[in-house]
């Protein structure tokens, strides 16, 4: 559940990066897809990760199941 509602932020915090700050920009598609691609993997990726060790951790304590 913590690794679910991590990645749906790291998705809507990359979305969020690209309507305010990559889509305004004058650059060419090509390029404003690339620096989405990269900024989705890696937002969305880091948050995820935390997620899991957040995860990790709370079982371990067992705190959740």
């Amino acid at each position: 559940m913590i690794e679910t509602v991590s990645f749906m932020l790291g998705l809507g915090f990359s979305v969020l990066v690209y309507v305010l700050s990559i889509k305004p920009r004058p650059d060419p598609l090509w390029k404003k897809a690339v620096s989405f691609l990269f900024s989705l993997i890696g937002i969305t990726g880091m948050l995820f990760l935390s997620g899991v060790v957040i995860a990790h951790f709370l079982r371990k304590l067992h705190v959740i199941n």
